[in-house]
């Protein structure tokens, strides 16, 4: 049996197809600004030529109330789709699974369990079912898959697009290139001290984050870590911090420093971009974090660029505008100072990002752009 592990956001979608949606005139039916056709279609060919089963590891699996597949389509069965979800812009677990049936005639055979640790999931998958004999791993994050998985991950979203004729052609490479996988039993003590020390070093690097965070230490704090990471770090954090602290808080920054004051509250006071960007990705959707970004972010940060792309299109009309007014402020700041390298690097981002000419942003008077987004 053939298996294709499929990751959706960053797969399925991406920043520069999300952009292009917008300047689509028309769109047919079932079409989501989260999903990308011409991906779909790549998955299809990819599918049909290895008749693969498809197993989901992507985070939607949580839109499916259940990580078991038969559950999650008795659901459907008896709460059906109705056409408001279909009007949707974006789909969600529910909607993408009727599209991929309706017009792809593609199913989700099965979901990896939410083990918190992606690579591990797989492991565990590989151990259960001893019939796959050749897998692929579509994924746009390397979560340690070219460790244990080298024959067998493709990465997407490397140039900020979805999964396209590249990616394709590699998942055939992968596929014919292959020998059947087999997990030898002598090989488990190794993995699983592999994994003991792994989560071992997840602990150590949650505690001392935490440690950091506390302490407004941000000299101390971890920046190589993405918002994805920094949202994981918290199921290896003790048990008795996280009785203390929910994980909403922990993405939302909302952890009470030695200051008396959150975690994002001193991130905006320092002004400080790499946790401003992180937390963002991890779940923040305040305007003091997104105008640091904005305000310091480079042009020919394509990475971060992407992201801020991302995270962008999550906001509403009313949001964007808001955020817009905010940075012209900044803008108008910048200009009364006469610092002009950043004037027309903030004009560009702009530019870039929202697809306006800051100099056309008009500011209400009674604007609440600084304040947090409800």
């Amino acid at each position: 049996m053939n298996v294709i592990f499929l990751d959706i956001d960053g797969v399925l979608n991406s920043p520069n197809y999300t952009k292009r949606y917008k300047e689509m005139q028309t769109k047919k039916e079932r079409t989501y600004k989260n999903i990308d056709d011409n991906a779909l279609n790549y998955l299809q060919k990819l599918q049909n030529k290895y008749e693969a089963k498809i197993v989901l590891i992507s985070t939607w699996r949580k839109w499916g109330k259940s990580i078991s597949i038969d559950k999650f389509k008795k659901s459907i069965k008896e709460d059906p789709i109705t056409e408001d979800e279909r009007t949707e812009d974006y789909a969600n677990l529910r909607t993408l699974y009727e599209k991929l049936r309706v017009e792809y005639n593609l199913d989700l055979d099965d979901m990896t369990d939410d083990l918190q640790n992606r690579m591990l999931e797989i492991q565990l998958y590989l151990l259960l079912h001893k019939e796959i004999e050749k897998f692929v791993i579509l994924d746009d994050n390397d979560e340690h898959f070219t460790e244990m998985f080298e024959e067998q991950f493709v990465q997407c979203c490397t140039e900020g697009e979805s999964f396209g004729e590249k990616e394709f052609e590699q998942a055939c490479t992968r596929f014919e290139q292959q020998k059947r996988y087999i997990l030898k039993s002598e090989g488990l003590k190794e993995l699983q001290d592999y994994f003991d020390k792994l989560t071992e070093s997840y602990k150590v690097k949650a505690e001392s984050l935490y440690g950091s965070i506390l302490k407004e230490d941000f000299e101390g704090f971890s920046f190589d870590i993405s918002g994805t990471q920094y949202k994981r770090l918290y199921y290896y954090l003790p048990e008795e911090i996280r009785k203390k602290i929910s994980i909403d808080s922990w993405k939302n920054g909302r952890i009470m420093t030695n200051n008396q004051r959150t975690f994002e509250q001193a991130v905006i006071s320092n002004e400080d971009y790499f946790s401003s960007l992180m937390l963002l990705e991890a779940g923040s959707d305040s305007l003091p974090l997104y105008s640091i970004v904005l305000e310091q972010i480079e042009i020919d940060e394509k990475e971060e660029m992407q992201m801020m792309q991302n995270l962008i299109s999550k906001l509403s009309e009313e949001q964007k505008i808001k955020l817009l007014q905010s940075t012209r402020k900044k803008y108008d700041a910048l200009q009364k100072n006469n610092l002009y390298g950043s004037i027309k690097n903030m004009r560009e981002v702009i530019q870039y990002l929202f697809n306006e000419d800051i100099s056309n942003i008009q500011i209400e008077e009674d604007s609440k752009s600084d304040k947090e987004i409800e």
